[in-house]
């Protein structure tokens, strides 16, 4: 009977643990939409954005991660959309 008691325990500390660590990780991403950004930096990405190469536009994400706290993903969305030129 004591057997039972420790494959029903483990058992749970498996299936809970991947649970708790997937929960941990959602909290700590940061909501796009609640991101405000200073017009210094979104002139620091529109200038890099200016140089036209891969690297200027990889610096500009890199910078806007740093200062937002922005995943890779949205970071990368919202300089594509600040580096975009302007359409009259």
């Amino acid at each position: 009977m004591d057997s039972w008691i420790w494959i029903t325990l483990i058992s749970l500390a498996i299936l809970t643990i991947p649970f708790l660590a997937i929960r941990r990780a959602a909290k700590s991403r940061v909501d796009p939409t609640e991101v405000s950004i200073d017009p210094a930096m979104a002139a620091r990405v529109k200038e890099l954005y200016r140089q036209g190469d891969k690297a200027g536009r990889l610096q500009a994400v890199k910078e806007l991660r740093a200062a937002t706290g922005l995943g890779l993903a949205d970071a990368a969305r919202i300089a594509d959309k600040l580096g975009q030129p302007k359409r009259p």
